[in-house]
């Protein structure tokens, strides 16, 4: 797959501020939707920086080597789910630009296996090995589900015959898509 940045090249120290961003984010969520999804990292607010066996120094405004340390084990701790970098850069990567903007369905518009489904056309799909990531959300996914979202992501499209072979979460996933005007009935 190809990904094709179109105007959002992004500079490295851009792209690195907001992975950065979303890995403080994730610090301070306490409960998200699905915890089998994403895990956010729990920094206990605590655990406070202690200096009580700091003996007395003549340069009192030195940092010491143990309070950087403690930031560093902060840090480590941030960065300690293996999924999280791959998360937070698909989800990036997927977000739409700030003037862009979904029409839901006027009245209720219910998904049927008998049609397809298409992505709106501002709509921003990926995927990587766990994950699949549309307007800067995440899911994970596995097995003949992720496999179907792949396809969608790379073709903007599923036919009937595709959701056929759906899963009932996958189905009630596409059909949470479509109510807020990410897909389209084909």
């Amino acid at each position: 797959m190809t990904y094709s940045i179109g105007f959002k090249v992004p500079k490295q120290v851009d792209l690195g501020r907001e992975l950065l961003l979303r890995y403080a984010d994730a610090v301070d969520e306490e409960n998200l939707p699905d915890e089998e999804l994403t895990k956010p990292v729990k920094l206990k607010p605590e655990v406070l920086y202690r200096d009580a066996d700091q003996e007395a120094t003549p340069n009192p405004a030195l940092i010491p080597n143990a309070l950087h340390e403690f930031a560093q084990q902060a840090i480590a701790k941030a960065m300690a789910d293996p999924d999280a970098l791959a998360r937070h850069l698909g989800e990036h990567l997927s977000e739409p630009k700030s003037n862009v903007w979904f029409d839901a369905p006027e009245g209720a518009v219910k998904l049927s296996r008998k049609r397809g489904v298409k992505l709106a056309l501002q709509s921003q799909m990926m995927f990587d090995a766990r994950h699949i990531f549309l307007n800067g959300e995440s899911w994970r996914a596995a097995g003949k589900d992720a496999k179907l979202m792949q396809k969608l992501a790379n073709q903007r499209i599923l036919d009937a015959s595709d959701l056929v072979k759906a899963s009932e979460d996958a189905i009630g996933l596409l059909q949470d898509w479509l109510d807020q005007g990410w897909l389209e009935i084909a």
